[in-house]
């Protein structure tokens, strides 16, 4: 096959950074398979192999992803081709081959998107560079149809966005692939969107990479010493090992957080052996907020620092931290994070100010300030000096005053808005601490101009003439300044000018001048660019959910030495398509590699979310009694009663016996709609509580494993709770609620069959996650006989929940009701009741 060809040939010669002249770009690996090929789960069966631990060299390290890579991506796009029907697709209007380019590249041109299942329904589909198309003369209806005969199709890949405004309503440039002297130009055309190219583009071009990776002793773990004499310093024992600061920065940690950020900073400021640092954070132990201090001390240390993690949501999440804890200060400056902007979500939210293109237009705006003012001093300046002595009525010394006043307000008032950009957003590597300081006292200085200038007694005396008020306004401290923040200025502007000549330039310097970027691990592939300085350190937040096929991405940026792991291999791995990849170990992430051999972990070991009754299982199942329950929830305090005189307390089980799994229609997903009845009815009586309660702030979490039942949920739920701002209620899958937590959960686990077959469910990670998200409740609904005859963890909770006396089957309740429920709230009844059908 063609695609195998290329990797032999990569094999037998070498690449470049930009791929050489043997690398097939991924997109174009893509293109050659057939349509049986991506049909086919045995393409690459024989090929994938099982990925080491131990690895003999770099080029074996690197090649061991590769075919792995492949099948995944295979299986990927096979997924999307079987649900084809579901997928965006829209009309072509335009399609035009673009000269000077060869035939492969079109400016394709489309009306709008249909079949948009998207959260946000107001939000567009947006088309981004790397989404990978099929173009066809048929809108098919199922795979099957790309098959029919006569139906001309061919693989397409979005190479550049073209301008907003342009018309059709949307037009970008695509690469169209084996084309082969085809005319679609006189024909009805179709665009359906079946994925992205770019991660695995992206990893695929890094695997190929060859060169010298500091790191990479360190994770290619095959010296026999392995974990011996890991915290032992630098045998060279130089100064430079003991730069960590003298009294680092651990405001509100614990010991042991506070520990480990101490140690990490010992450890990185060695320039000599390079070290790959883990820090295991189960649930609830501050793991956030102990990255965003270590991270706030590598910026008072000015350590060039990439921060990346998995996913979008967990790069804000960390970037918003750090952001929280330097927000007025000139810090902000050194912080820059970059990204999809709709991915990132970035508009409205704390970290705007971070972000890369909201500082281009700061930059922009400083520009355009710093120049009108350099230029309205003088007028402003000539203005001071005019008088002519003689006495003036009322009305002319008002007109001189009013006057006076305009001058001041046209220069001084973007002035000011200009030299507070400078102190807040703009590096204070490349702009002089002691000029930002400068700056700040005349910022002083000039609000006390600004409040005399405004004073009501300024020329209240009648007799008073122009040259007294000019007199008195001199005698200012403000004054004599003016000319000196002139020559400031014109200075100013000639050092930044060479910087900031146009957007590359400015885009240049806000990445050299940045102490800490934030970007997801697949993005770091741009700091690769030629010209671009390179960090020296490295840290993976969520570093358990990210192959690490993708972390050698961000590992082989040319001065990387240190590398901070945080997170915890017993949460949720990478999503993995292939289950011939997941088998070879494709989804494992260089953190649970290195768990694997023993590599020694900075460990926090104490939790300060959950009630000590919900911490209990995980607890002693996913954690072998290695956590502890924080102070804060062993205090009484912490036992809440949401539904008073429920029997449902912080931890519960409610077995539904009568519930029934059903595929949803057109898809592959699972629901259980008398679970999702019951999950809804559950938060309408907490709702009903509450309003009669104080009404403190209430988060609810309805979760579920299956796409299909929440999107039921969703469905039902609907709007109803939208307006009140302290009574929050989201419904995500357990995936996309890793890193999260709220006040209350209520899972629906959805599967009801006689068999005790629960399908991805059993995964004990995914139980893990679904279990830890709860501060002061979660409550559990399932099937008590499929549950236990699966022989799972979930088995394994019923049973417990039995012990603990957790376990509530329907009458239970009912029961319950009767004898304590009191008239005002009704709980469980109603529908809940007839759902049940008790």
């Amino acid at each position: 096959m063609e695609c195998v060809y290329y990797y032999q040939g990569l094999q037998q010669g070498s690449s470049s950074s930009s791929g050489g002249k043997m690398l097939k770009s991924f997109s174009k690996m893509v293109s050659s398979w057939s349509l049986e090929d991506i049909l086919n789960e045995d393409l690459y069966k024989h090929q994938v192999e099982k990925i080491p631990e131990i690895f003999g060299s770099v080029e074996s390290y690197l090649s061991s992803f590769l075919y792995p890579l492949l099948e995944d991506a295979r299986a990927e796009i096979c997924s999307s081709l079987r649900s084809i029907s579901t997928l965006p697709y829209a009309s072509v209007k335009v399609f035009k081959k673009l000269k000077p380019y060869n035939e492969c590249f079109y400016n394709v041109g489309v009306d709008r998107w249909r079949n948009i299942l998207t959260k946000q329904k107001d939000k567009p589909f947006n088309v981004s560079p790397g989404d990978l198309f099929i173009l066809a003369d048929k809108r098919p209806g199922t795979v099957s149809d790309l098959k029919g005969r006569g139906v001309i199709w061919r693989f397409a890949t979005v190479t550049k966005i073209h301008d907003e405004g342009a018309l059709p309503s949307v037009l970008f440039k695509a690469e169209v692939f084996n084309m082969n002297n085809v005319n679609m130009g006189e024909r009805e055309l179709f665009v359906i969107c079946i994925g992205s190219t770019t991660t695995n583009g992206r990893i695929w071009t890094a695997l190929h990479r060859k060169g010298k990776m500091n790191i990479m002793t360190e994770i290619l773990c095959n010296d026999s010493r392995q974990g011996e004499e890991e915290r032992r310093s630098c045998s060279l024992q130089s100064d430079c090992c003991n730069e960590s600061p003298k009294r680092p920065l651990i405001t509100d940690l614990d010991d042991i957080q506070a520990k480990t950020v101490v140690a990490c900073l010992q450890k990185i400021s060695c320039m000599h052996k390079p070290t790959v640092e883990p820090i295991w954070g189960p649930p609830g132990t501050g793991k956030t907020k102990m990255t965003a201090m270590l991270l706030l001390n590598l910026l008072h240390l000015r350590r060039r620092t990439v921060v990346c993690c998995p996913t979008n949501v967990a790069v804000v999440e960390v970037a918003s931290r750090v952001v929280q804890l330097i927000r007025g200060s000139h810090l902000v400056g050194n912080v820059l994070l970059f990204g999809n902007k709709d991915c990132l979500r970035v508009d409205g939210s704390v970290v705007t100010e971070i972000y890369l293109d909201y500082r281009l237009k700061s930059i922009k705006n400083f520009l355009e300030i710093l120049s009108r003012c350099k230029d309205l001093l003088s007028p402003a300046m000539n203005f001071f000096y005019y008088a002519d002595g003689a006495p003036l009525n009322v009305s002319s010394r008002k007109l001189f005053v009013k006057k006076l006043k305009e001058k001041f307000k046209a220069c001084m008032e973007p002035l000011e808005r200009c030299l507070s950009t400078l102190c807040s957003h703009e590096s204070t590597d490349y702009i002089l601490k002691l000029r930002v300081t400068e700056i700040r006292q005349f910022l002083d200085k000039l609000r006390a101009f600004s409040a005399l200038l405004s004073s009501k007694n300024l020329s209240s005396s009648s007799e008073e003439s122009e040259k007294s008020i000019l007199s008195r306004l001199k005698g200012h401290e403000f004054f004599p300044a003016l000319e000196l923040l002139r020559a400031s200025l014109c200075q100013l502007l000639r050092e930044l000018l060479p910087h900031l000549a146009s957007e590359h330039t400015m885009r240049k310097f806000c990445f050299d001048s940045a102490t800490l970027i934030f970007c997801t691990a697949s993005n770091t592939m741009k700091l690769h660019y030629p010209g671009m300085a390179s960090p020296e350190l490295l840290v993976i937040d969520e570093a358990a959910q990210l192959k690490e096929c993708e972390s050698v991405i961000p590992l082989q940026l040319p001065l990387i030495k240190h590398v901070i792991l945080i997170g915890d291999q017993c949460q949720l791995r990478a999503l993995v398509k292939s289950e011939v990849s997941r088998d070879a170990g494709f989804g494992r992430s260089l953190f649970e590699r290195l768990s694997s051999l023993g590599k020694l972990k900075h460990q926090l070991n104490v939790q300060y979310r959950m009630h000590p009754s919900i911490s209990y299982f995980p607890n002693q199942t996913f954690y072998r009694g290695l956590l502890q329950d924080g102070p804060n929830v062993n205090d009484k305090s912490y036992e809440k009663q949401y539904l008073p005189k429920s029997v449902l307390g912080p931890y519960a089980f409610i077995n539904i016996s009568d519930g029934r799994e059903e595929r949803e229609r057109n898809g592959s997903s699972l629901r259980n709609l008398v679970e999702a009845d019951v999950a809804v009815k559950i938060v309408s009586d907490l709702h009903k509580a509450w309003s009669l309660s104080a009404k403190n702030e209430l988060s609810v979490g309805i979760i579920s494993p299956y796409a299909a039942q929440v999107k039921a949920l969703s469905e039902r739920v609907g709007k109803v709770y939208e307006d009140d701002d302290c009574f929050k209620v989201t419904v995500k899958t357990v995936d996309g609620f890793q890193g999260k937590e709220k006040d209350i959960i209520i899972l629906s686990t959805v599967r009801s069959n006689n068999r005790g077959s629960i399908g991805f469910l059993a995964n004990p990670n995914r139980a893990n996650v679904a279990l830890t998200r709860a501060r002061y409740a979660v409550w559990i609904l399932g099937n008590q006989g499929t549950l236990q005859r699966s022989s799972t963890v979930w088995g394994s909770l019923v049973s417990d929940a039995m012990d603990r006396h957790c376990f509530f089957n329907a009458d239970t309740i009912v029961e319950a009701k009767n004898n304590k429920y009191n008239d005002e709230l009704d709980n469980l009844t109603g529908k809940l009741g007839r759902t049940l059908k008790i």
